[in-house]
């Protein structure tokens, strides 16, 4: 009863901070789930009125999923959802098993503890644009295809230790399964398996060289012998070194620079997401292993129990709660990276000669803001998009790890 009577000292203190939510977040929430649905949506009014007058002569609603398809039809939407799954995926996991076992090994330590945990959470108060800026250094190369010596200090280490070789032959093979093979398969008019000609292409090539040339190279080859005509290509050792070699030819492994491939690019973006997801969940779990109870760990010496059993069957469900909040937490923050990719790459998203190559989703939004308002909605169709996904993915989440947590 008497903290009913108080409840309106409580609204009266939260009202500040309802006001800046209901300002700054809720309200751009909801207007982007309207705006999402709008058909040539502008923050005009005056263009808008004359927009939703053309919309209406032309017998259409002024509200549609087109935006949406649009999203879906960029040519950079692959690359954003591979990349962004990549980087939730795989640098979540990494990070939070690596921040764990650090966590326990600074609690363990009696002497330099705090010296250690300062060590750590120094990232973590860190421009995460200049930390992005320092790996383009670390894993920048100064090679060329005459000397093959890289100067970057990742590449001068790799080549040290004799790791270039098969490193170049992993990354090759990479880049040849996720771009290579596809690419290679149209240029010589073969479908995916590598065995059926498209026919069809094939023709449509051959009938536009002999309009367009007359008499000439291909004139001996007939239609009905798609073999010539496909081996012309393949006896093209350029075309095919192309699309199947690229660091073996270059001489060194161009990790961030213009001949990055999406393996080598994915890798550097995926190490600098662990290593910066590494401080602030360093330092959560160094707080939570120290209030456990120290009487289980007592009980633990007792029994002579292993310290892998210990901490598999002590300091991990008893971590339970704090492990689950990091990784919903960290899934959240992955799917939204950018800034990191600008930090690496630069605004095109991706090495010099390959813009979008690491494209995000949130890159994808603010590719069409930065178009101006002809394109806002379409950028509202992809936010809503990604918080949809966020929304399904923290779902799963809680929905899996449930009965995992114990408290």
């Amino acid at each position: 009863m008497l903290e009913g009577k108080n409840n309106w000292k409580a609204w009266l203190y939260l009202i500040p901070s309802l006001v800046l939510l209901g300002i700054f977040s809720f309200y751009p929430i909801v207007k982007s789930f309207i705006i999402a649905f709008l058909r040539d949506y502008s923050p005009t009014a005056e263009v808008y009125r004359n927009n939703i007058a053309n919309i209406r002569a032309n017998g259409l609603s002024i509200f549609t999923f087109q935006n949406f398809i649009t999203v879906f039809k960029n040519p950079q939407f692959t690359y954003a959802v591979l990349n962004t799954l990549m980087i939730a995926f795989i640098s979540v996991p990494i990070s939070i098993i690596i921040s764990l076992i650090i966590a326990v090994l600074i609690t363990s330590i009696k002497k330099l503890k705090g010296f250690f945990q300062t060590l750590y959470f120094l990232p973590y108060v860190t421009s995460a644009m200049a930390v992005a800026m320092a790996f383009t250094v670390m894993f920048a190369n100064n090679g060329n295809v005459t000397t093959g010596i890289s100067m970057g200090p990742v590449n001068s280490v790799i080549e040290s230790v004799g790791l270039k070789v098969p490193l170049t032959k992993m990354l090759d093979k990479l880049h040849w399964d996720m771009e290579g093979k596809e690419t290679w398969c149209n240029s010589v008019f073969y479908e995916k398996d590598m065995k059926t000609v498209k026919e069809k292409e094939l023709q449509d090539a051959y009938d536009a060289y002999v309009a367009a040339h007359g008499t000439g190279l291909f004139d001996k080859i007939e239609y009905n012998s798609p073999e010539e005509y496909r081996q012309s290509f393949l006896n093209d050792e350029n075309l095919y070194n192309k699309h199947r070699h690229r660091f073996e030819t270059l001489g060194y492994i161009d990790w961030v620079g213009k001949n990055a491939s999406w393996g080598s690019a994915i890798f550097v973006v995926l190490l600098y997401s662990v290593w910066a997801g590494l401080a602030f969940k360093i330092l959560v779990f160094t707080g939570g292993i120290t209030g456990i109870d120290k009487q289980y760990y007592d009980a633990a010496k007792i029994d002579n129990t292993s310290k892998w059993r210990t901490f598999w069957r002590i300091t991990v469900p008893m971590m339970s709660p704090l492990i689950v909040y990091i990784l919903i937490t960290s899934l959240i923050g992955s799917f939204k990276t950018y800034g990191s990719i600008v930090g690496l790459y630069g605004s095109t998203m991706g090495p010099a000669a390959r813009a979008g190559l690491m494209q995000t989703f949130v890159g994808i939004v603010y590719s069409y803001m930065a178009q101006g308002n002809e394109l806002i909605h379409i950028g509202a169709a992809a936010s809503v998009f990604l918080f949809a996904l966020i929304f399904v993915i923290t779902k799963l989440t809680n929905r899996f790890t449930k009965k995992r947590v114990h408290y």
